[in-house]
């Protein structure tokens, strides 16, 4: 299990109350490598075609998670990008286990 995977894990599992943008930005980096852009320093936005079909992010297939302070984002936006991981199939849990 690669340390990815296992911070993957942990935030699913336990979610802390923030992540340090460097740390979350890795994350986001290695799943969606051209798909993602920071506006400023304040919001970190996600944008994939497959996302285009679930409610939540239509219509346009993005998720905004903003930036606290701009240096660490909240645990519910840790879920939230956990949770799109998932949804897009480029991880789970049980693969983990494997």
């Amino acid at each position: 299990m690669s340390k990815r995977d296992k911070r993957l894990k942990r935030w699913k599992l336990n979610t802390p109350k923030t992540v340090p943008k460097d740390e979350f930005e890795s994350v986001v980096k290695y799943f969606f490598p051209d798909n993602w852009r920071m506006e400023g320093s304040s919001h970190l936005i996600i944008f994939h075609e497959d996302l285009k079909q679930f409610d939540k992010y239509k219509p346009y297939g993005e998720i905004c998670l903003p930036c606290n302070k701009g240096q660490q984002f909240k645990g519910y936006y840790v879920k939230e990008l956990v949770k799109a991981i998932e949804i897009l199939g480029f991880w789970s849990e049980e693969e983990d286990q494997k």
